[in-house]
């Protein structure tokens, strides 16, 4: 990182709002690391972001492509240790040819798409709960990514015997449903050593469902 500027990674930046957001950020003082899947667009937008006296880094992969993302996020680990800003603008549309036909739910939704809400909302009510009830003054958050399947581990460390709603309150049922709802299932419940923990394994291909 050059000195205390912020940095920002914002992928899909080759077109449409990514781009935008890509410009304004370079235009606001962030050196921006823009991704793209296609090489001739990224270069042009970050001629565009440079043109404009903007800082810019840039990387080429798709993220329809797991070891790509993999590939991805070492490198930008490696170049910037520390990130300010994430924006998440990729889409999950066809690509390029042959155009490889993604799985989808049978109201529409694309698995990917799917599981990533699934997991988000998961972590979102994971952490509320820690917030309101756990008393605790930390929560780790890992996600482990398989071949088929993607865990989530949410763990605090609340006192023994902190109300997290003994299993069954409403936020733990939520997750239960969300979990269901793409073939994936949460177990969660108080560990002997003190503490909360969380754990959803979200399915990465496709059980037929309503999301």
């Amino acid at each position: 990182m050059a000195g205390n500027k912020r940095v920002a990674l914002v992928t899909g930046t080759t077109s449409g709002l990514g781009r935008e957001v890509a410009l304004a950020l370079a235009a606001q003082g962030v050196h921006v690391l823009a991704h793209g899947r296609d090489a001739t667009r990224l270069e042009a937008v970050g001629a565009e972001v440079r043109a404009a006296g903007g800082q810019v880094d840039t990387y080429l992969a798709d993220l329809a492509d797991l070891s790509q993302v993999r590939a991805l996020a070492e490198r930008v680990g490696a170049d910037h240790p520390e990130l300010a800003i994430l924006v998440n603008n990729a889409g999950v549309g066809g690509g390029p040819p042959p155009h490889t036909k993604r799985e989808v739910s049978a109201d529409g939704y694309e698995l990917r798409f799917a599981t990533e809400l699934t997991a988000y909302r998961i972590v979102q009510e994971a952490l509320t709960n820690t917030r309101k009830h756990a008393s605790a003054t930390r929560a780790d958050v890992i996600l482990d990514h398989g071949p088929r399947s993607l865990r989530i581990t949410v763990t605090d460390d609340g006192r023994p015997g902190a109300a997290q709603g003994g299993g069954t309150g409403h936020g733990l049922i939520g997750m239960r449903e969300r979990a269901a709802a793409v073939g994936g299932t949460v177990t969660a419940g108080p560990r002997p050593e003190g503490g909360f923990q969380v754990v959803a394994d979200l399915p990465l291909s496709l059980t037929p469902t309503t999301v």
